[in-house]
């Protein structure tokens, strides 16, 4: 646990110094434990100058606890950086997301950003990202329809469980279900899922990015090293 956790800071050490941040007038940050501690790490003038647009809750929180002004999603026309974490990656500089039931919004931000950088330990890289489930974000109503849908497909579905004391599935902060796909027997492209997914009635969003980010800063345990789509 020691060991991520130095490999986190380095990585949010390389965003750092790569001064996007200061460039930017609104900044886009994402969720999960990689920007809780980025939160706390970034400079007091960025948060004093900058605007945030925020994928939850507890990141606008965070944001808000350290004084930075927060703007809605929906108000803003354009993000100039969006910054997060990822579950995993590979070496096309493709992502995993919705480990935090956030990947609809995370996407938006993202979609919605002149620049998209990926913050992320060593730990996360995958040779197959389909070694891993996809998660997915589904409207209740059609839950039943997607599963069966899903299983068309030849994959394997569940939905995502909440756990730690409370009964019932994860659901996301726009109202959705969140599922997890086991995608291991897929044997076409990432595109070709992400597309036979979305095209299933019922489904918000995947989370699957797909040539989306520009760059990867990898943490380790003795620094980090910077990934650039080409």
């Amino acid at each position: 646990m020691h060991g991520t956790s130095e490999m986190k800071k380095n990585a949010i050490r390389g965003l750092l110094e790569m001064d996007v941040l200061e460039k930017a007038s609104v900044i886009g940050v994402g969720t999960g434990s990689t920007v809780a501690l980025l939160i706390e790490e970034m400079p007091r003038e960025i948060l004093a100058e900058k605007l945030f647009a925020t994928t939850s809750i507890d990141t606008m929180l965070r944001l808000k606890r350290r004084g930075a002004r927060i703007v809605d999603i929906s108000s803003v026309d354009e993000i100039d950086v969006y910054v997060d974490s990822a579950d995993f990656f590979d070496i096309n500089l493709n992502l995993i997301k919705g480990g935090g039931a956030a990947h609809f919004r995370e996407k938006v931000l993202a979609l919605q950003s002149r620049r998209f950088i990926a913050v992320v330990d060593e730990s996360k890289f995958r040779e197959n990202l389909l070694s891993e489930p996809i998660p997915l974000e589904v409207h209740p109503l059609a839950l039943g329809y997607v599963l069966k849908r899903i299983k068309l497909l030849g994959l394997d579905a569940s939905v995502r469980e909440s756990g730690q004391g409370k009964w019932g599935p994860v659901v996301s902060e726009s109202g959705g279900v969140v599922l997890d796909v086991n995608a291991r027997k897929w044997r076409k492209s990432l595109k070709e899922l992400d597309r036979e997914l979305k095209m299933i009635t019922g489904v918000i969003e995947t989370g699957l990015f797909i040539e989306m980010v520009e760059s990867i800063i990898v943490g380790g345990i003795e620094g980090y090293r910077v990934l650039t789509r080409r």
